[in-house]
């Protein structure tokens, strides 16, 4: 018989028991304990030749790994899972999100347009190709293309809908009209914005403790923006922030973004609170939002931020107003306020392609202020280079608008009339910069339209930091306009070192098609007082 105080002995667990444990914590995203299972798993299983069920137990901890933001080993384990079964393009979704998270952007696209040729009749794949075609290649009807075959795809429909508008601001296909994109903006904006009642509901449960704020003591705004660091959020709005601080106005900014830098850290000084909100999904997002006690929210993502837009779908404050950030056209919702611009950026007669009441400001609608590093470089621009660039992201070269910089570049003697110059410039050299040319896949779309037009006079420059980029618009004469998407904040930095512009002769009618044009307008408006 055996002793009462004899110690029990458990039995250890089966591979197949640990493997339904890790499966069970993975489903309730309890990410650091199913990962170091998954790690034990991957071990016993090194010398199997069941590669099948390795790759799912290599991938089952990427997706863990992922989830913990440890992105360079997340990458390593789906690698591993793909090779071991190259059928599981899920793992390859994962490397190349992951290649994303850490900046990787060449490889990131290379991987991603590789994973494509595989598994071109995935939508998740061609979301992600698509994703990585359209804004780091620069190819908006490209991304188009592969996503054609998706739109009611049961789970990416919606993601696939939303990029596929975007991407007809950028690109138009013959016949596509600002008119029916605004229609079409409207639509999409009520079938696959709006939060629904069940949504919010399952988010109710949020523990607003973690985000420490300040008792309510007056006037509160908020600030919803992806972009709080160097960037037109700033460029544009700051000053006007920080009056509202100086008024005594509580501002509550929720960053929706994770970049920190100089331009933050002002941010963060006029602050008084600071919610981080980057990982937010968009019920959560809007329950925060209703139970901060906003008396007015800025919502500064727009259709850079799309799950932000869906947080707002259903009015989260009493007031609500879109200004600068992705604000490229109407958001299409029916709940904001006001829609800030001015008479140049949205005349009245457009009005009807904003689902939001323009707030039109006398002057304009946003106040450039340099960083203190560009004071050296203000007017600053050398004239007679007979240099001319195209100083944007290569997304704004439309095959619009490189079929009319090839038949500029026919021109034996190719000229521009500068807006407001009374004499014609020669154009001895077509430059393009931006840090996006690096990549020789970028460089090819654009070469295989203009090099056999312009030859050696066509140069692609890669400028490093802002500093750079700023000096590459001081080697030229001037600036030419993209459309239909036009220049924004780059327009803005080209008048401060005093180039002149240019502006093909086509018609500009949507917000995003309006940006160069209205802060040319207004610029030369103020030096006039």
């Amino acid at each position: 018989m055996p002793s009462p105080h004899a110690s029990t002995v458990t039995a250890k667990p089966t591979l197949q028991q640990v493997m339904e444990l890790a499966q069970n914590l993975r489903k309730q995203a309890r990410w650091q304990e199913a990962a170091a299972l998954y790690e034990r798993l991957t071990a016993a299983l090194a010398c199997s030749a069941d590669n099948t069920l390795r790759a799912a137990v290599h991938h089952n901890h990427a997706v863990c790994l992922f989830a913990l933001r440890q992105y360079p080993a997340a990458a390593a384990q789906a690698i591993t899972a793909y090779e071991l079964n190259d059928s599981l393009w899920q793992s390859g979704v994962i490397e190349i999100n992951a290649l994303k998270q850490q900046g990787l952007n060449e490889l990131y696209v290379a991987r991603a347009v590789a994973l494509y040729e595989r598994h071109a009749l995935h939508a998740e794949v061609a979301l992600a190709a698509a994703n990585a075609t359209m804004n780091y290649l620069g190819d908006a009807a490209g991304a188009r293309r592969m996503l054609a075959p998706f739109t009611q795809h049961p789970t990416q429909g919606r993601e696939v809908r939303m990029l596929m508008l975007m991407s007809r601001l950028y690109d138009r296909d013959e016949g596509d009209t600002p008119q029916q994109i605004t229609l079409d903006i409207f639509a999409l904006a009520k079938a696959d914005l709006t939060l629904s009642q069940a949504e919010i509901d399952e988010a109710s449960d949020i523990d607003m403790t973690q985000f420490d704020l300040p008792q309510k003591a007056g006037r509160r705004v908020g600030v919803l923006c992806p972009m709080l660091s160097a960037s037109p959020v700033h460029a544009f709005c700051f000053e006007t922030f920080r009056r509202l601080h100086q008024e005594g106005i509580e501002l509550v900014f929720i960053r929706r973004g994770k970049t920190d830098d100089w331009a933050t850290e002002q941010f963060r000084s006029i602050a008084s609170a600071w919610v981080e909100a980057a990982d937010m999904g968009p019920a959560a997002l809007h329950v925060l939002l209703t139970r901060l006690e906003l008396d007015e929210l800025y919502e500064m993502g727009g259709w850079m931020d799309t799950a932000g837009l869906r947080a707002v779908s259903v009015k989260p404050c009493p007031r609500m107003v879109k200004w600068v950030g992705g604000q490229s056209c109407t958001t299409g919702l029916p709940g904001f306020d006001a829609f800030i611009s001015d008479p140049v950026q949205s005349p009245l007669e457009t009005a009807h392609l904003y689902s939001e009441p323009l707030l039109l400001q006398p002057a304009s609608y946003v106040s450039y202020q340099p960083p203190p590093y560009l004071a050296h470089l203000k007017g600053a621009a050398r004239k007679g280079t007979g240099r001319w660039g195209v100083i944007s992201n290569p997304l704004k070269l439309s095959r619009a608008f490189l079929a009319w910089l090839n038949t500029l570049g026919q021109q034996a003697d190719a000229q521009l009339q500068p807006h407001g110059k009374a004499q014609p410039a020669y154009v001895d050299q077509l430059v393009l910069a931006d840090q996006r040319y690096a990549n020789p896949l970028v460089r090819q779309r654009v070469e295989s339209v203009l090099r056999p037009a312009w030859g050696e006079r066509l140069q692609f420059e890669v400028p490093k930091g802002h500093v750079a980029f700023i000096e590459t618009l001081t080697s030229l004469d001037g600036l030419i306009d993209t459309f239909p998407y036009s220049c924004g904040l780059t327009m803005a930095e080209a008048l401060y070192v005093g180039l002149d512009v240019y502006f093909p002769p086509v018609e500009r009618t949507l917000f995003c098609e309006r940006h160069g044009w209205a802060h040319v307008i207004n610029h030369h408006a103020q030096a006039n007082d």
